[in-house]
Parts: C-alpha cells; structure tokens; sequence
C-alpha cells in the first residue's frame, strides 16, 4: 500500500498555518484575527486537525492553548512543510535575469524568431538578449567554448548541445 493509498486524511496547508498560528500567540481569538478567519472557522480548522492526527495537540484552558507533547512534536514538522510549500509557490513567481546569448544565421530571415525573442523579452524583462550574427558553421563551436547559450544551426550533428527544434530541409 503506496502512502496515497492510506485511509488517514493528511493536513492541509491552511491547516498547518492554523495550527502554527494558534501555537505561536496561545489564543484562538488572536489567531483567528492574524489569519484574516473567524475565531469558529479556526477553531472547526484546529479540531479537524486533531480529529485527523488522532492526538489532542492543544491544551485548552482559561488562560488560551498551550501545545501538548504531541503538538510539540509536530510543530517542527509543520513550520517545514509551511517553508517546504511556501517555497514551490515561490519557484516560477521569481522574475527570470541574466543574459541570454543567441547565435543567428547572416542569411536567416525567418521572422518567427524575430517573434519569438521579442516575445520573450517582453514576458522577461530582467533577461538581456545578446544576439550575435555570423557564419552558422561556428555555432556549434562557440556553445562549446560556452560562448553562446542557443543557436540556429544546420548540420546538428556537429553539435554537442541539445537540439530544441529540428526541420526538414526540401
């Protein structure tokens, strides 16, 4: 049996920031209020959590919550998987920069390209597009010697790099 394959309900993301929220400030009012939720909605949240874990994480008295061992345990874990999920959000919403080196035919003049790098400027403003003009037969050569990062090229079997698109010439 694969871990997809289990009967027990695996915390959500909103759930873990409930929790992590509720046992940094000890108070389900306050919790409620950082988290833009009403204090029954986080609180649904905190049990639901509990009745999915199996184990009371929380201490309820007068005073507010106070983790039991249990929540002790899991409070490392879920600040790591809150960073962990935190991190996939953030992998494709950073803007691309550097500078991108493009190696093009003299006599190429298919307007495609053209498009295609323009395209890509615009969409990535932070990338530098440095395109270079010359005999297409010291392409291969010069992604090499890591001189240019893509080229157009026939011939690709000189090329040691990976082809992004092939055509057929009549």
């Amino acid at each position: 049996m694969s871990a997809f394959e289990k009967t027990e309900r695996l915390p959500s993301p909103d759930q873990l920031r409930a929790f992590l929220a509720v046992a940094e400030i000890g108070n389900l009012t306050l919790a409620a209020g950082r988290l833009n939720k009403t204090q029954s909605a986080l609180s649904v949240q905190i049990k639901n959590l509990e009745t999915d874990c199996g184990v009371p994480l929380f201490l309820r008295t007068s005073r507010g919550m106070t983790l039991t061992a249990y929540g002790l345990k899991l409070r490392p874990v879920a600040e790591a998987a809150v960073q962990n999920i935190e991190n996939v959000g953030r992998l494709f919403s950073d803007p691309l920069s550097g500078i991108v080196r493009v190696g093009v035919p003299d006599d190429f003049e298919d307007g495609r390209l053209e498009r295609v790098l323009t395209d890509f400027s615009r969409e990535h403003p932070g990338v530098e597009m440095h395109v270079t003009s010359g005999c297409a037969k010291n392409y291969p050569k010069a992604i090499e010697r890591n001189e240019l990062d893509i080229a157009v090229a026939s011939g690709t079997e000189f090329c040691t790099g990976e082809p992004l698109y092939e055509e057929e010439i009549y």
